[in-house]
């Protein structure tokens, strides 16, 4: 019921707030003037207030909807604010994370940039898998801002499930050595191939030196492999 009052609220924000005045980086509405429902800008959650009429709980898990797509830019960047708000998945009581993990086969097939980043990060937690990286670099061309978040939640994963001494079979299978990763990389264009396996040896190098993974190391992560000037779009993740 919750899914479907959020999804049905933000619709209903959308439509109703297209001449009203945008929540954003230069504005500093957080009510409404007049009785207007301010329009969201959900593609900036970190500068966005919280939209009370949404009555989001940190109790509340991401609507399913949102996770397995197909997705348009409204309900991605919706997804994204989402996240931001703190709202993830029970993984523990629901089947939700079957549904999310899928979701991230899904969107990096679709390209979806924001969604791979929104599921593969540390509030929704969708650990990538081996045949999931390959898959964004091997069939779907390398798409760097793609991959690149990618191989961060992965690292995360690594760190994460050698930190908590869980079982192999718990955390991400990703190996940042496979051989049909570095095949690609010998073939693909000099560029690519070069941040392509700065990529991958930063990624080994970082998940088995670090004992805990936080804001700090995705930002030396970008700041080695994720930057404008690499290619990479910049999508803030929720920590």
């Amino acid at each position: 019921m919750f899914q479907k009052i959020v999804l049905d609220t933000y619709n209903l924000a959308l439509q109703e707030s297209e001449s009203a005045p945008l929540i954003g980086e230069n504005s500093a509405q957080s009510q409404h003037e007049g009785g207007a429902v301010p329009r969201p800008d959900f593609n900036h959650p970190e500068i966005q207030p919280t939209l009370t009429y949404l009555h989001l709980d940190s109790s509340m898990q991401l609507p399913e909807k949102l996770l397995r797509g197909p997705w348009t830019a409204d309900t991605a960047q919706f997804l994204y604010y989402l996240a931001w708000m703190k709202l993830g998945i029970d993984w523990s009581h629901s089947t939700l994370g079957e549904v999310a993990a899928s979701g991230l086969s899904q969107a990096i097939a679709d390209g979806q940039r924001k969604v791979v980043a929104t599921l593969s990060s540390p509030v929704v937690s969708v650990q990538p898998t081996m045949n999931m990286l390959r898959m964004a670099v091997v069939q779907h061309g390398c798409d760097k801002t793609i991959v690149f978040h990618l191989v961060c939640a992965a690292v995360r994963s690594l760190i994460e499930s050698r930190g908590r001494q869980r079982s192999e079979s718990s955390g991400t299978d990703v190996g940042f050595r496979d051989p049909s990763l570095w095949s690609f990389a010998g073939r693909a264009p000099s560029e690519k191939a070069r941040w392509l396996k700065d990529l991958l040896r930063l990624a080994a190098d970082v998940s088995s030196a670090r004992s805990q993974f936080d804001e700090d190391v995705f930002k030396e992560l970008v700041a080695t492999c994720g930057r404008d000037s690499d290619g990479v779009e910049q999508i803030k993740i929720p920590f």
